[in-house]
Protein backbone atom coordinates (compact mmCIF):
# COMPACT_ATOMS: atom_id res chain seq x y z
CA UNK A 1 0.00 0.00 0.00
CA UNK A 2 1.20 3.50 -1.04
CA UNK A 3 0.72 6.76 -2.43
CA UNK A 4 -0.27 5.40 -5.98
CA UNK A 5 -2.51 2.36 -4.37
CA UNK A 6 -4.23 4.80 -2.40
CA UNK A 7 -4.72 8.14 -3.25
CA UNK A 8 -7.83 9.26 -1.86
CA UNK A 9 -6.77 9.64 1.44
CA UNK A 10 -5.43 12.20 0.90
CA UNK A 11 -8.10 13.84 -1.46
CA UNK A 12 -9.32 16.46 0.88
CA UNK A 13 -9.74 20.19 1.37
CA UNK A 14 -10.09 20.55 5.33
CA UNK A 15 -7.02 19.71 8.12
CA UNK A 16 -7.89 15.24 8.25
CA UNK A 17 -4.38 14.25 9.29
CA UNK A 18 -2.24 15.66 12.50
CA UNK A 19 0.40 16.96 10.07
CA UNK A 20 -2.32 19.45 8.78
CA UNK A 21 -2.40 20.55 12.14
CA UNK A 22 1.39 20.40 13.30
CA UNK A 23 3.20 19.76 10.21
CA UNK A 24 2.21 21.72 7.21
CA UNK A 25 1.00 25.16 8.76
CA UNK A 26 4.24 25.59 10.74
CA UNK A 27 6.07 24.96 7.83
CA UNK A 28 4.35 27.19 5.45
CA UNK A 29 4.78 30.16 8.32
CA UNK A 30 9.11 29.05 8.29
CA UNK A 31 8.95 30.51 4.65
CA UNK A 32 7.77 33.79 5.37
CA UNK A 33 5.84 36.06 3.24
CA UNK A 34 4.99 34.79 -0.04
CA UNK A 35 2.81 36.99 -2.00
CA UNK A 36 3.72 37.29 -5.93
CA UNK A 37 6.88 34.64 -5.04
CA UNK A 38 7.33 32.17 -7.04
CA UNK A 39 7.46 28.36 -5.18
CA UNK A 40 8.16 25.13 -5.54
CA UNK A 41 6.06 22.29 -3.16
CA UNK A 42 8.08 18.80 -3.19
CA UNK A 43 5.75 16.35 -4.00
CA UNK A 44 3.13 17.97 -3.99
CA UNK A 45 0.45 15.03 -3.92
CA UNK A 46 -2.97 16.00 -4.13
CA UNK A 47 -2.14 19.46 -3.69
CA UNK A 48 -3.35 20.50 -0.37
CA UNK A 49 -0.15 22.34 0.50
CA UNK A 50 0.06 23.67 -3.01
CA UNK A 51 -3.26 25.23 -2.60
CA UNK A 52 -2.66 26.74 0.41
CA UNK A 53 0.52 28.37 -0.83
CA UNK A 54 -1.76 29.85 -3.62
CA UNK A 55 -4.07 30.94 -1.23
CA UNK A 56 -1.61 33.14 0.35
CA UNK A 57 -0.59 34.51 -2.71
CA UNK A 58 2.19 32.42 -4.43
CA UNK A 59 2.26 31.05 -7.79
CA UNK A 60 3.08 27.49 -6.64
CA UNK A 61 4.39 24.66 -9.12
CA UNK A 62 4.19 21.39 -7.46
CA UNK A 63 5.56 18.46 -8.87
CA UNK A 64 5.08 14.39 -8.25
CA UNK A 65 5.81 11.03 -8.93
CA UNK A 66 2.88 9.66 -8.95
CA UNK A 67 0.28 9.90 -11.40
CA UNK A 68 -2.96 9.08 -9.37
CA UNK A 69 -1.80 12.12 -7.08
CA UNK A 70 -1.37 14.24 -9.66
CA UNK A 71 -5.01 12.85 -11.31
CA UNK A 72 -6.91 14.15 -8.32
CA UNK A 73 -4.99 17.45 -8.09
CA UNK A 74 -5.99 18.98 -10.74
CA UNK A 75 -9.88 18.35 -10.26
CA UNK A 76 -9.45 20.84 -7.17
CA UNK A 77 -9.55 24.95 -7.43
CA UNK A 78 -6.72 25.85 -10.17
CA UNK A 79 -5.59 28.79 -8.31
CA UNK A 80 -3.60 29.46 -11.24
CA UNK A 81 -0.93 26.12 -9.86
CA UNK A 82 1.32 24.48 -12.31
CA UNK A 83 1.35 20.87 -11.65
CA UNK A 84 3.92 17.92 -13.32
CA UNK A 85 4.64 14.43 -13.02
CA UNK A 86 8.28 14.67 -12.24
CA UNK A 87 10.87 12.76 -10.21
CA UNK A 88 11.86 15.69 -7.39
CA UNK A 89 15.78 14.72 -8.11
CA UNK A 90 15.81 16.17 -11.37
CA UNK A 91 13.32 18.21 -12.93
CA UNK A 92 12.68 20.74 -16.09
CA UNK A 93 12.83 23.73 -13.73
CA UNK A 94 15.03 26.03 -14.80
CA UNK A 95 18.19 27.28 -12.99
CA UNK A 96 17.61 29.93 -10.49
CA UNK A 97 14.05 30.31 -10.80
CA UNK A 98 12.09 29.47 -7.88
CA UNK A 99 11.41 32.30 -4.34
CA UNK A 100 11.37 29.46 -2.40
CA UNK A 101 11.06 25.37 -2.08
CA UNK A 102 9.07 23.88 0.22
CA UNK A 103 9.50 20.34 1.30
CA UNK A 104 6.35 19.06 4.02
CA UNK A 105 6.32 15.18 4.93
CA UNK A 106 8.63 13.73 1.93
CA UNK A 107 11.83 13.19 2.86
CA UNK A 108 11.39 10.50 4.80
CA UNK A 109 9.69 8.54 2.00
CA UNK A 110 13.61 9.05 0.39
CA UNK A 111 16.91 7.21 0.82
CA UNK A 112 19.59 9.23 1.76
CA UNK A 113 21.27 8.82 -1.52
CA UNK A 114 17.74 10.22 -2.97
CA UNK A 115 17.65 13.24 -0.85
CA UNK A 116 21.49 14.04 -1.44
CA UNK A 117 20.02 14.18 -5.34
CA UNK A 118 16.87 16.70 -4.39
CA UNK A 119 19.02 18.39 -2.35
CA UNK A 120 21.36 19.38 -5.54
CA UNK A 121 18.36 19.76 -7.37
CA UNK A 122 16.78 22.47 -4.85
CA UNK A 123 20.12 24.48 -4.65
CA UNK A 124 20.70 24.48 -8.59
CA UNK A 125 16.58 25.46 -9.07
CA UNK A 126 16.67 28.16 -6.12
CA UNK A 127 17.60 31.91 -6.78
CA UNK A 128 20.13 33.40 -4.49
CA UNK A 129 19.41 34.38 -0.99
CA UNK A 130 15.91 32.11 -0.97
CA UNK A 131 14.66 29.92 1.33
CA UNK A 132 14.35 25.86 1.47
CA UNK A 133 12.19 24.94 3.96
CA UNK A 134 12.17 21.18 5.37
CA UNK A 135 9.82 19.35 7.68
CA UNK A 136 9.38 15.98 8.28
CA UNK A 137 8.12 13.64 11.22
CA UNK A 138 10.12 14.08 14.40
CA UNK A 139 12.89 11.12 14.40
CA UNK A 140 12.45 10.19 17.57
CA UNK A 141 9.03 8.62 17.07
CA UNK A 142 10.95 5.77 15.57
CA UNK A 143 13.10 4.76 18.83
CA UNK A 144 11.70 1.97 21.04
CA UNK A 145 9.38 3.23 23.80
CA UNK A 146 8.31 5.93 21.72
CA UNK A 147 4.00 6.36 20.66
CA UNK A 148 4.95 5.21 17.51
CA UNK A 149 6.49 1.35 18.40
CA UNK A 150 3.86 1.30 21.58
CA UNK A 151 1.80 -0.80 19.71
CA UNK A 152 -1.57 1.69 21.25
CA UNK A 153 -3.58 4.03 19.63
CA UNK A 154 -1.38 6.43 18.30
CA UNK A 155 -1.70 8.82 15.14
CA UNK A 156 0.94 7.24 13.63
CA UNK A 157 2.71 3.78 14.35
CA UNK A 158 6.35 2.38 12.77
CA UNK A 159 6.45 -0.99 12.41
CA UNK A 160 7.76 -3.11 13.59
CA UNK A 161 7.24 -2.53 16.98
CA UNK A 162 9.66 -2.96 20.00
CA UNK A 163 10.90 -5.95 18.77
CA UNK A 164 13.11 -4.26 15.47
CA UNK A 165 16.42 -3.97 16.97
CA UNK A 166 17.08 0.33 16.36
CA UNK A 167 19.76 2.60 16.17
CA UNK A 168 19.14 6.34 15.99
CA UNK A 169 22.41 7.08 13.77
CA UNK A 170 21.39 4.60 11.22
CA UNK A 171 18.76 5.03 8.33
CA UNK A 172 16.40 2.38 8.78
CA UNK A 173 13.20 1.26 6.54
CA UNK A 174 9.83 0.95 8.36
CA UNK A 175 6.44 0.43 7.71
CA UNK A 176 4.23 3.86 8.30
CA UNK A 177 0.42 3.31 9.29
CA UNK A 178 -0.71 7.46 9.31
CA UNK A 179 -4.44 7.75 10.72
CA UNK A 180 -6.83 10.40 10.16
CA UNK A 181 -9.09 11.62 12.35
CA UNK A 182 -11.89 9.17 11.59
CA UNK A 183 -9.25 6.29 12.18
CA UNK A 184 -8.99 5.77 8.66
CA UNK A 185 -5.18 4.54 7.52
CA UNK A 186 -2.86 5.33 5.49
CA UNK A 187 0.46 2.93 5.02
CA UNK A 188 3.64 3.52 3.28
CA UNK A 189 7.35 2.78 4.07
CA UNK A 190 9.69 5.35 5.84
CA UNK A 191 13.04 5.87 6.84
CA UNK A 192 14.38 6.63 10.34
CA UNK A 193 16.76 9.57 9.00
CA UNK A 194 18.79 10.63 12.54
CA UNK A 195 18.46 14.82 12.59
CA UNK A 196 21.78 14.89 11.59
CA UNK A 197 21.52 14.20 8.47
CA UNK A 198 18.33 16.43 7.61
CA UNK A 199 21.00 18.89 9.16
CA UNK A 200 23.98 18.11 7.28
CA UNK A 201 23.05 17.12 3.27
CA UNK A 202 21.70 20.31 3.15
CA UNK A 203 24.92 21.86 4.32
CA UNK A 204 26.79 19.97 1.95
CA UNK A 205 24.83 20.52 -0.83
CA UNK A 206 25.83 23.99 -0.16
CA UNK A 207 22.80 25.50 2.11
CA UNK A 208 23.05 27.54 5.26
CA UNK A 209 21.10 26.89 8.34
CA UNK A 210 19.00 29.76 9.61
CA UNK A 211 16.62 28.17 12.00
CA UNK A 212 15.26 24.79 13.49
CA UNK A 213 12.03 23.82 15.03
CA UNK A 214 10.54 20.90 16.84
CA UNK A 215 6.93 20.75 17.33
CA UNK A 216 5.48 19.28 20.11
CA UNK A 217 2.03 17.35 20.85
CA UNK A 218 -0.59 20.26 21.90
CA UNK A 219 -2.72 19.71 25.23
CA UNK A 220 -6.12 20.00 23.06
CA UNK A 221 -4.66 17.31 20.56
CA UNK A 222 -4.19 15.15 24.01
CA UNK A 223 -8.15 14.81 24.16
CA UNK A 224 -9.11 13.80 21.16
CA UNK A 225 -7.64 10.74 21.11
CA UNK A 226 -4.58 10.88 18.98
CA UNK A 227 -2.47 8.66 21.77
CA UNK A 228 0.65 11.13 21.92
CA UNK A 229 1.08 12.59 25.49
CA UNK A 230 1.17 16.22 25.34
CA UNK A 231 4.81 17.57 24.48
CA UNK A 232 5.91 15.03 23.21
CA UNK A 233 7.90 15.32 19.94
CA UNK A 234 6.07 15.18 16.63
CA UNK A 235 7.98 17.22 13.71
CA UNK A 236 10.44 19.21 13.50
CA UNK A 237 11.21 22.13 11.30
CA UNK A 238 14.16 23.79 9.07
CA UNK A 239 14.66 26.63 7.19
CA UNK A 240 17.96 26.81 4.91
CA UNK A 241 19.21 29.53 2.65
CA UNK A 242 20.70 29.54 -0.42
CA UNK A 243 23.67 31.64 -0.19
CA UNK A 244 24.26 34.85 -2.42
Amino acid sequence: MGYKDHPQFWQKQQPRVVGDVLNRPYAIELLGDIRSKTVWEVGCGTGYVARLLAKNGALVYGCDREESMLALAVKEEALGIRYSLQDITSTDYEDQFFDAVLCVGVLIHNSQGKIKKFLEEAYRTLKPSSPLVIGVTHPVLFAPGSPSRSGKRCWVQHRPLEDKPYSYFESQMFREDYYDKDGDCFTSSVYSHPVSAYVNLPIRAGFRLTEVKEISFPKELTSEGWGMAYGYPAFIHLKFVKPT
